[in-house]
């Protein structure tokens, strides 16, 4: 039931059967307040009038201390609609000549404006009587003027004007922050006081600018929305008067007048404040006379339907508190009262309303946020309050600004978002080559085991001895610093070997998987401009026309050769920006676009990332193809690390028994899994995890479900959900998964070491907590760019505002996430189509593409669908 409660603290003394004969004669006065509602035949309710109608006046004595509850039971006492009264006055003595006033109504009898009408004719009623003559006042008029109104408005044409209106809206401009799932309504409300000097700076820029402070408030929080939800185009509710200005004497009629509206505000980041809200106000102007009709039929012009908006904004324009303080006329009875406070407490449908009113002439204007506390915290709705307050100031500060140089979050908060989220600082090698820090793990222990395959095992001094002559060799073949060699092999120590002499020539590895199809084989080889591909003799029918413009080197066909070659590393050039390896992704225009890492992307992942704990003492079992960009994780979490590598064939990695044997006879600590994947092990055979100390997964949105089967089973093993592209080195975020929180998604984490992470919106402006927009990242890991496409380059690589060290930048996802309040980030889907299918990127275009290039296939279109 939707209750109206209005509470004024009074002090002072009355006459209290007078206030109660007052009461009963301002019932009888008026035919709405003596009303039932009823269902008619026809199913529509039917509002009756009873000539008379005992009125419900209410006198108790109360200790201050049990008020508040007095409040709440009073309007969860609600009324009975069928019988009425549907309005009561309660007047509670607190002792000291200091008495409450609690007028409850059903919200459907009348509405906030016909407030100060009934106190006016109140106070006149209860002076007349109390000098014991008739009351004099104007003759009431009737509520049904208005309903007849109604029947004579054009209904279709407004209609017409809502459909036009709301056409090409089909994404709710949501209030954020929703952080708590409940059932219910439980009422809070949060106050926002607007002092004196701001109300003043309002007062100004409306009165220069021709706009009114309704539409000023309207446009500030339509503002605030639109950046809320990373849009310019959003609908708000909010409730208009509803009383025509043609109906003669409406503004004195008593009744429910008001009704709720879309207000959409669509505009251009471009726009100056003044022009923005000159535009909102045209619109409103433009919407008056379709006000009457019915939000339900508004709702059923928009696709939306009543999923339109899911809150409302009220802008009370009559100040009845001043009315009762300081706008009597001088006299005896209610005269010798004092306000000494108001509130009025209303439950809509809504678990969230604005309500802006004046508080009164000394205070400025309050705004109260009336919201569920079932569904938003108060922490919550105080950031939405101060946020709002920002806003409304920048507004009166900058009329001639554009809208898109405006911000509305607080130093504080600035310092949160930018700093205490970003405090990702770790040491580690930053100035040292992949070679270089491999070196250095020979040094330590030479004899350890690096890498282990099948039957053949390599301790670091023998991985390091056969890569050096790798490197003398491709030296020789004029692999020099800088150039891209591809390699194309099945997961076999001779990848290994390539990878690590390709570097120490100076080289950048490109791994080329033989599984590919041969056009994406080609185009590889030949926008690497590579003059030589390092191969196995398996891979020769693949690749003879592929690689027709390059040289073959088959590694398993050349060990003499090499074993002429020197043990030592040859002297080369490169660096920590020197280019280490090139993965290629998906791409929208139908090319796959090579992604550019460099030494020191590498490096800040294996020795800096701080998210796992990698040491001599692991073992991890390799899962990644060669050409995805998870096996820098392992490759390098390894080898840079002490820890030994372990590479198996792909039928023992499908193979569920095989699989579990060989993470159990090496002795695996650690591994690393598609999300997909991770499910269905899971599901097949969750034994499959014991033993491992640690489990990384991700590439994909992680299932709750698996990871509760998971922790279940293996309550002591780590688990890491695991987030990142390829431009930014493999991981970006991580979280270690502690337990999972019901009805919430898993969080893709904090920045690792020396990364950072930021929400921005469409203007590159930081998003506060629970805001969606656009996930950016940066710090070591952000790579080069894309080969050979710089306007790429330029539209994703973006030049980092926060950061102070020249040339820093931030690589655009294309995720769309959300800060938590503990400095978490969830992720909320892609803003573009892109997918995610176990583990890998695919552009749906590049699919398209593909398609259209077929015999037969004219026009072609991609999309994804979720398999039940």
């Amino acid at each position: 039931m939707y209750v109206e409660q209005k509470c004024y603290r009074l002090r002072g003394s009355f006459n209290m059967d007078v206030l109660r004969q007052s009461y009963a004669y301002l019932v009888n006065r008026h035919a709405v307040l003596r009303t039932s509602f009823h269902h008619g035949y026809s199913g529509d309710s039917i509002q009756a009038v009873h000539q008379q109608m005992q009125p419900e006046f209410r006198y108790l004595q109360q200790e201050i201390s049990q008020l508040p509850a007095y409040r709440i039971a009073d309007r969860e006492e609600g009324f009975d609609l069928h019988r009425g009264p549907c309005m009561r006055l309660t007047v509670l003595e607190l002792g000291a000549d200091e008495y409450e006033f609690i007028w409850t109504h059903h919200h459907i009898l009348m509405d906030g404006w016909c407030r100060s009408v009934l106190i006016n004719e109140f106070y006149h009623i209860y002076n007349s009587l109390l000098d014991k003559v008739t009351p004099s006042l104007p003759a009431v008029i009737p509520y049904v003027n208005y309903i007849r109104w109604l029947t004579e408005q054009d209904i279709q044409r407004s209609r017409l004007y809502w459909e036009g209106y709301l056409s090409g809206y089909e994404q709710v401009a949501a209030i954020p922050f929703g952080e708590i799932p409940g059932v219910g309504y439980e009422g809070r409300v949060e106050q926002l006081l607007l002092d004196k000097e701001q109300v003043s700076g309002i007062s100004a820029f409306c009165r220069l600018g021709g706009i009114t402070e309704n539409t000023f408030m309207q446009g500030a929080w339509s503002y605030l929305l639109s950046q809320y939800n990373n849009t310019n185009d959003v609908i708000s509710g909010a409730v208009v008067s509803g009383r025509p200005a043609g109906l003669e004497g409406v503004e004195n009629m008593i009744g429910l007048f008001i009704n709720t509206i879309p207000v959409r505000v669509h505009y251009d980041a471009e726009m100056t404040v003044q022009a923005f809200l000159l535009q909102l106000q045209d619109s409103a102007i433009d919407s008056l006379p379709h006000h009457a009709v019915k939000l339900s039929e508004i709702q059923s012009c928009s696709p939306l339907g009543n999923r339109l908006f899911d809150h409302i904004l009220v802008y009370e324009n009559y100040p009845v508190d001043e009315l009762i303080s300081d706008g009597l006329p001088a006299g005896a009875g209610l005269n010798d009262l004092s306000l000494q406070s108001a509130e009025v407490v209303a439950q809509t449908n809504y678990d969230f309303t604005i309500i802006i009113a004046p508080a009164s002439r000394a205070e400025g204007i309050q705004v109260l946020f009336r919201y569920n506390g079932l569904r938003y915290s108060e922490r919550a709705v105080q950031r939405i309050s101060a946020h709002f307050r920002q806003v409304l100031s920048a507004f009166a500060d900058n009329a001639g600004s554009a809208l898109k140089e405006l911000c509305f979050l607080g130093e504080e908060e600035k310092q949160t978002l930018l700093h205490t989220f970003n405090d990702t600082a770790v040491d580690y090698e930053r100035e040292a080559t992949l070679p270089g820090l491999f070196r250095r793990q020979v040094a330590l222990q030479p004899e350890a085991m690096a890498l282990v395959f099948e039957d053949r095992c390599f301790t670091y001094r023998e991985l390091e001895e056969q890569s050096n002559r790798v490197a003398h060799y491709l030296r020789q073949q004029g692999v020099k610093e800088g150039v891209m060699v591809p390699l194309c092999m099945e997961r076999s120590p001779h990848l290994i070997v390539s990878i690590l002499g390709i570097l120490k020539a100076g080289g950048a590895y490109v791994p080329v998987d033989p599984a590919y199809p041969k056009d994406r084989i080609a185009y590889m080889l030949q926008d690497t401009g590579s003059k030589l591909v390092l191969t196995t003799t398996g891979q020769q029918a693949l690749l003879a026309a592929e690689a027709a413009h390059a040289t073959l080197i088959f590694v398993d066909d050349i060990p003499d050769l090499l074993a002429t070659m020197p043990a030592h590393p040859p002297v080369v050039t490169t660096d920590q920006d020197s280019l280490a390896y090139v993965i290629y992704t998906s791409g929208s225009t139908g090319r796959p676009k090579g992604v550019m890492v460099i030494h020191r992307n590498v490096t800040s992942l294996a020795r800096g990332g701080n998210f796992v704990e990698l040491s001599a003492a692991d073992t991890l079992l390799s899962t990644g193809s060669p050409s995805f960009d998870a096996t820098t994780i392992e490759y390098w979490g390894m080898l840079l690390n002490g820890g030994q590598l372990v590479l198996c064939p792909e039928k023992k990695l499908l193979d569920n028994q095989l699989l579990k044997r060989e993470i159990r006879h090496r002795g695996v600590t650690k591994m690393w899994f598609t999300a997909s994947w991770f499910n269905q092990l899971v599901d097949d055979d969750i034994t499959i995890f014991e033993g491992l100390k640690a489990v990384m997964a991700g590439g994909e949105k992680l299932s709750e479900e698996h990871i509760r089967k998971f922790q279940a089973a293996y309550p002591a093993t780590q688990i890491i959900n695991g987030y990142g592209p390829t431009e930014n080195t493999t991981f970006s975020l991580t979280w270690n998964i502690a337990a999972i929180v019901p009805g919430r998604s898993i969080p893709i984490g904090r920045p690792l070491g020396n990364r950072t992470a930021y929400i921005l919106n469409s203007a590159m402006q930081l998003l506060p907590v629970g805001t969606p927009g656009e996930l950016y990242v940066g710090g070591d890991g952000v790579s080069r760019g894309y080969l050979n496409q710089p306007e790429l380059t330029a539209e994703k690589f973006v030049a980092d505002p926060f950061s102070k060290l020249p040339g820093a930048k931030l690589y655009r996802t294309g995720d769309r996430a959300r800060w938590l309040p503990d400095g978490t980030v969830e992720y909320l889907g892609r803003m573009d189509d892109q997918i995610k299918l176990r583990g890998y990127r695919i552009e749906p275009g590049e699919v398209e593409h593909a398609l259209k290039g077929l015999p037969g296939i004219a026009a072609a279109v991609v999309t994804a669908y979720k398999q039940s």
